[in-house]
């Protein structure tokens, strides 16, 4: 019997169907391609803009299927691409070096090694244009018009989406036990206000978020490229793959992807003691107490204490309401409030200048100035894109406002940016800014290195640099600064010197009831001692070594410390959540706050 070869027809070009809308079609599909991209965790670019598609559309004959979604968006997925403005011109020249007619063909995608171009030779109704691949110098048709290949693509996406939601047992038992909800099978999210989570995922991130007591997280996990996007108030921080599975072996340290048939039985036991996994959506946690608690009275029920200063009119305490609404100021004494001052805003800060004025930063830009029954308010000039106004810093009459990308201070005329010299580089940003009398201190970090500026008779100049990473909080109101890292380090810094402070981690009163060493905050200090901000309270580390653990809290809430002079008594003021405390150098003891 005789074999006959048959050989493979080449397929005709095809025309889309009599009455169909490519546009619409079109449309619609990229509107799944980019709920299909979002869930793999490909953010859909932003589109050419007019005044550019117009150039191209002077050039060449551009079908209006095209045109429709090339102005609202293009893409870079696993199945291709849609080129931007720029590409497109690389594209053109490549073609032009291969001798291909790029009067015929133009380059508008990419998808598996080919260049896709629209073939003015392949005319449809409309205005609609054929689509080729180029390889080298060979042509292949793919489709009929654009908003065909495009519902090919959506094809070709959701069943990658498909195949791509497919992970680990272990893994995903591990997320579930974290209190993460698959909303999709590419998408775990989860709301938390575990602070300890937040700290151990965000590492250094953690001082930028601006986080605070009561604050919701948002954490989504994108399944096919394991990367997690964290939103904390209004910033948004993108954490790469590495960090993610950083993060998630803190809680069960194993080899998810591996075989769970291939552990023996003395790595499963090591696996087993390991396991620090916890529901992140419980935030109570019963923890070592070394004092009595006080009690949450009505008023703290319904805010939340921000800060805390003194002058010569007594006790000011900056509080927001649990829910949203406008920041609070109460004046008063240890046991009573005497006046109630409400303000236009949420608020983030509050200081006292030397001349006895109050200073709080609004969170709308604003700085609000009140002394003498006078009330001023200052409007800011609008902070960069991330890098909001934080914090404020007071010397003799002045306030200076704080953020990661500046400094600003309040002059006769006005608001004013502090010239920082050297300048702020690629990389540099702002940490911390402490002021007294007539002094300011400022700490910046970069890249490699943090440094403390000095501001003195109008000068800036690098008094130190420190090769320390992911800085929290100093003290910068003596002729010296202390500088805490997130592992617990702590350096004393003079204009010469940069010495590690030594002291007991591991005290007892240092640990929480797990045994770990707890999460410090910031930095103080008050007299000979040394304070650092934790959960629920406040460490005391004296001159011999001995450290002291002082509970404010009843919950495990981030503290913060706040030095205030009151008629002549200096003391450092504690707030905790709904709670307040001091410490005048000899005892530690809760505000009495039955009157708020």
């Amino acid at each position: 019997m005789t074999l006959r070869r048959t050989t493979k027809k080449r397929r005709p070009p095809r025309t889309s169907p009599a009455g169909v809308d490519v546009v619409r079609v079109a449309r619609n599909a990229i509107t799944l391609v980019e709920r299909s991209l979002a869930l793999l965790d490909h953010p859909v670019s932003r589109g050419i803009p007019q005044a550019e598609l117009n150039e191209l559309k002077a050039a060449y004959p551009l079908p209006p299927s095209y045109e429709s979604i090339a102005s609202r968006a293009v893409f870079s997925g696993p199945s291709g691409e849609i080129l931007p403005t720029q590409a497109i011109r690389s594209a053109i020249r490549a073609l032009q070096e291969h001798g291909i007619d790029t009067e015929r063909f133009f380059p508008f995608g990419q998808g598996d090694d080919k260049t896709l171009c629209f073939d003015t030779r392949i005319a449809g109704d409309r205005g609609e244009l054929g689509v080729v691949a180029i390889v080298g110098n060979a042509t292949e048709f793919v489709a009929a018009s654009f908003g065909e290949w495009l519902d090919d693509m959506v094809v070709a996406l959701e069943s990658f989406v498909r195949a791509s939601s497919d992970i680990p047992q272990s893994l995903r038992r591990l997320l579930v036990d974290l209190g993460f909800t698959f909303e999709h099978s590419l998408r775990a999210v989860l709301e938390t206000q575990d602070a300890d989570a937040l700290l151990s995922l965000l590492a250094r991130r953690f001082e930028q978020s601006g986080y605070l007591p009561h604050m919701t997280a948002k954490i989504v996990l994108h399944v096919a490229t394991m990367r997690i996007e964290c939103t904390v108030g209004e910033r948004v921080f993108r954490l790469p793959t590495e960090d993610t599975f950083r993060w998630l072996r803190g809680f069960r340290d194993e080899d998810f992807f591996g075989s769970a048939g291939s552990r023996d039985s003395k790595t499963r036991m090591i696996v087993a003691k390991a396991d620090r996994a916890r529901d992140l959506r419980v935030i109570e946690r019963i923890s070592v107490r070394r004092s009595a608690a006080p009690k949450a009275t009505p008023f703290a029920q319904q805010h939340t204490f921000i800060s805390a200063t003194a002058n010569e009119d007594g006790l000011f305490f900056l509080a927001r309401p649990t829910r949203a609404g406008a920041a609070i100021l109460l004046r008063g004494t240890m046991s009573s409030v005497e006046e109630e001052i409400q303000l236009p805003g949420p608020a983030r800060a509050l200081a006292t200048s030397q001349d006895g004025a109050l200073w709080v930063l609004l969170e709308e830009d604003l700085v609000l100035r009140l002394h003498e029954g006078k009330r001023e308010t200052i409007s800011l000039p609008f902070p960069k894109p991330g890098a909001p106004w934080a914090g404020l810093a007071t010397t003799t009459s002045h306030a200076f406002i704080w953020g990661a990308q500046g400094v600003l201070f309040t002059a006769d005329d006005g608001i004013a940016p502090v010239e920082l010299a050297p300048p702020l580089g690629t990389g540099e940003e702002i940490r911390d800014v402490a002021g007294a009398r007539r002094r300011l201190t400022i700490l910046r970090q970069g890249q490699d290195a943090a440094y403390i500026a000095d501001f003195r008779s109008g000068r800036w100049k690098t008094s130190v640099a420190i090769e320390l990473r992911d800085l929290v909080a100093f003290d910068g109101t003596h002729d010296d600064a202390l500088v805490l890292s997130r592992s617990g380090h702590l350096l004393h810094i003079t204009e010469k010197t940069a010495e590690r402070v030594r002291w007991n981690r591991n005290a007892e009163e240092a640990l929480d009831e797990g045994g770990f060493q707890r999460v410090l905050h910031s930095v103080l200090g008050f007299g000979q001692d040394i304070f650092f901000a934790t959960d629920g309270g406040t460490l005391r580390l004296e001159p011999s070594g001995s450290v002291t653990y002082l509970r404010t809290g009843a919950s495990d809430e981030r503290a913060s410390l706040h030095r205030a002079v009151l008629r002549g008594e200096s003391m450092l003021l504690e707030v905790c959540g709904p709670f307040v405390g001091f410490w005048n150098g000899n005892f530690f003891e809760a505000i009495d706050a039955s009157a708020f």
